[in-house]
Order: C-alpha cells, then structure tokens, then sequence
C-alpha cells in the first residue's frame, strides 16, 4: 500500500508540475520590464519551479517502480518531457500568455451617437 501511495504521489506531483509549465507560459501575461524598473518577473520563476516539479516527479516515480515496473517510469517521463515540449512549441508559436488576460488591451474607439438633436451644419 505504501509503495502505491508513493507512486500516486509522484505522478501527481509531475502532473502538477506540466499543469503549472502550461499556466505559467500560456496563461500568465509577461510584463514588460523596462527603463530602470527594479521588479523582478515571477514567469522564469514559476516555470523553473514546474520544471523542477516534473523532474522530482520522475524521479520519485523511478524509485518507486525500479523493481517492480522499470519501464513505466521511462514511459511516464518520456510523456512528460513530450508534454512539456508541447507547452514550449505553443508558447513559441502563439507567445507567452496567449491564453489569459489582455495586458495592455487597445482603447475602444467612441461609436456615434445614432439620434442626434443638432440642427445639421449651414442651418
């Protein structure tokens, strides 16, 4: 029982892990830094901390299936390092937050007015 729960364990670990690499570069919206802002931007951050999650993933899953499974926790990692390359492929065709919200969405543009009570221009 125990090593089941260390094996469910692992793999949520890893699953939590994609799942934050995808938010992190597809959801969360980039700030621009510029000009002598000192803020430190928190994408890098949360994405090598996903990262760091789907490795202690894999590994933790390998220890757990060495003896009994040896070729699942290749498997396993192999399907999440192909998942992570997906989330990569997408941020690097459609950019990073493309998903979430609008950073700086462009102004509406005033509509007419569709009944004015002006008399028309030269009366």
């Amino acid at each position: 029982m125990t090593q089941k729960a260390a094996l469910v364990a692992a793999l949520f670990r890893a699953g939590i892990g994609l799942a934050g690499l995808s938010i992190t570069l597809l959801w969360i919206p980039v700030p621009h830094v510029g000009g002598g802002g000192h803020s430190v931007p928190i994408v890098p951050v949360l994405a090598a901390v996903s990262i760091l999650m789907m490795v202690t993933g894999c590994t933790s899953l390998s220890k757990v299936t060495r003896v009994a499974y040896p070729r699942l926790a290749r498997w396993v990692a192999v399907g999440f390092a192909l998942g992570a390359l997906v989330v990569v492929a997408l941020t690097a065709a459609l950019g990073a937050g493309a998903f979430g919200p609008a950073r700086n969405p462009p102004p509406t543009t005033p509509t007419p007015p569709t009944i004015t009570f002006e008399p028309p221009p030269g009366q």
